[in-house]
């Protein structure tokens, strides 16, 4: 589910482009270990993936864009209560771990929901190329 109220929200329909639809979102929690002023919402849409995490009085915003026929591996660390996911893109060393390619204190359905919704859309923008 999406919530349309959102500042982030927003800042998602002015990235759409013409014929791009969100399809599921996922927010970062504070108990499992989100940061306290940069939490993130991502959004898996019908072509790519947006991760928007906004700052301390929303004067300064990070945003992450992922094209589903980049992405090779997704990894999900599931803890007690949260679990985290990171999207791996094709070409990257396994050394370098941009941050903003980690998402954390997520609810596991959600995490679950959101790599079902991006291998379904990976496995269509493999067939395209």
């Amino acid at each position: 589910m999406i919530d349309e109220k959102t500042k982030e929200h927003a800042i998602l329909r002015e990235l759409l482009e013409e014929n791009e639809k969100p399809g599921v979102e996922v927010v970062e929690r504070r108990l499992g270990g989100a940061k306290l002023f940069g939490v993130a919402h991502a959004y898996a849409t019908n072509s790519r993936i947006i991760i928007i995490r906004r700052y301390v009085l929303g004067l300064r915003k990070s945003l992450k864009i992922l094209k589903y026929k980049d992405i090779a591996d997704v990894n999900i660390e599931r803890g007690i209560m949260f679990c985290k996911v990171h999207f791996a893109l094709i070409g990257e060393h396994q050394e370098s771990e941009d941050s903003r390619k980690w998402l954390v204190g997520l609810k596991y359905p959600e995490v679950l929901e959101m790599v079902k919704f991006v291998n379904r859309m990976g496995a269509k923008a493999t067939v395209k190329a």
